[in-house]
């Protein structure tokens, strides 16, 4: 008899587009390096005294709500938050790592929205200026202080929707780069701290199966749940699709098993190829290399 499981994967994606790498010479690096500041109550509140408003006007996941059907409007304000935060994590880190030195490993990092609602329940119009109150909190984890700014406001405004294709990766990223961080003892795998959060139905019976690779009976269990998951076939519960049209089917093209997690039983430890794509557009996809685990209870 299956069971309602843990699933946790998607981890550190690796696109098939490739970045350029700029290189910069040692001595560059290290004069960087020697005016960067630590993270101390004091450089934090002087660094957000002087960043108390935080700008955004680019393309966006949301559609104008004119052309959300009502379903959509109430998913939308389901989702809205948890993409606005990842949005707004990025744009301070991105500061953050221009002016401070740190692991963030380290620390604990936290956007707290002022009101239980940021946008209007039924979604946004396109190019309007929204005024949003958060707070930030930046926490060591061995807990020796902890910050917190209040009254800080971000200026959202989408000037238009992303493209499909844009999208679609972005979507899944948002779930691979702003979920919980969980410590690993597996030692082989690298950028291990970024966990994409999801349930699948699974049996401890069918755990040897996982240590297999390759495994038909993987591939298709898992392709399965995840799109389901994604794209709220079947009555799936918790799902994860935010419009009709932008529901996403998952395809594991192959998988390695790599390892058991000794300090939690019943966890274990892949990498995959998938592919994403629309449901209804699947000429539209996006391939991607990743770590990931599951947990039978």
């Amino acid at each position: 008899m299956k069971k309602l499981l843990s699933f946790f994967s998607v981890l550190s994606l690796v696109t098939i587009s490739t970045a350029n790498i700029v290189a910069c010479s040692s001595n560059e690096s290290s004069s960087a390096a020697q005016n960067k500041q630590k993270f101390t109550t004091e450089t934090l509140d002087k660094f957000f005294s002087s960043h108390m408003a935080w700008d955004f006007k680019d393309q966006f996941f949301f559609k104008n709500k004119s052309e959300q059907t009502d379903e959509e409007n109430d998913r939308f304000s389901f989702f809205s938050r948890g993409l606005m935060t990842d949005n707004l994590f990025t744009l301070i880190k991105n500061k953050f790592d221009n002016l401070f030195e740190y692991n963030q490993k380290d620390y604990w990092f936290s956007i707290l929205f002022q009101n239980d609602k940021i946008f209007d329940k039924s979604g946004i119009i396109v190019n309007n200026l929204y005024k949003i109150p958060f707070d930030v909190v930046v926490t060591p984890k061995d807990e020796s202080w902890s910050y917190r700014k209040d009254n800080l406001i971000l200026n959202f405004e989408e000037t238009k929707m992303y493209s499909k294709q844009v999208w679609l990766e972005k979507f899944i990223k948002h779930y691979t780069e702003n979920s919980i961080e969980r410590k690993t003892p597996v030692t082989n795998l690298h950028n291990f701290n970024q966990l994409f959060l999801m349930s699948i139905m699974e049996s401890t019976s069918n755990l040897n199966k996982y240590k297999e690779n390759n495994s038909t009976y993987v591939m298709e269990h898992v392709s399965e749940e995840l799109t389901n998951l994604f794209s709220g076939e079947k009555d799936f519960p918790d799902t994860l699709w935010l419009y009709e049209d932008y529901k996403i089917n998952f395809n594991i093209k192959n998988y390695q098993y790599l390892s058991d997690d000794l300090d939690m039983p019943y966890v274990i430890y892949f990498n995959s190829d998938f592919t994403a794509s629309f449901l209804n557009e699947p000429e539209i996809n996006f391939s991607a290399n990743s770590n990931f685990s599951v947990l039978f209870d």
